[in-house]
């Protein structure tokens, strides 16, 4: 893997257990704070944050849409 610091490595790896757990329908919501230290890092778990937040809001807005169909 390219990761260099292993506590950089597993903070990615679980922000990607917990996007795949989210997408499972395992957990309801993700927490989106930044916890890498690495700068570059940090770039790739702020962009893992940005899908995760596209989600949630297209999984909102179908939420919506069902609700007042119903």
């Amino acid at each position: 893997m390219f990761f260099k610091k292993k506590k950089d490595q597993k903070v990615i790896l679980d922000s990607l257990e917990i996007l795949e757990q989210y997408l499972k329908n395992d957990i309801n919501s993700i927490s989106t704070e930044i916890n890498t230290k690495s700068k570059y890092y940090n770039q790739i778990e702020s962009k893992l944050h940005s899908i995760v937040d596209l989600i949630q809001n297209k999984n909102q807005t179908n939420l919506t849409v069902y609700g007042e169909i119903m």
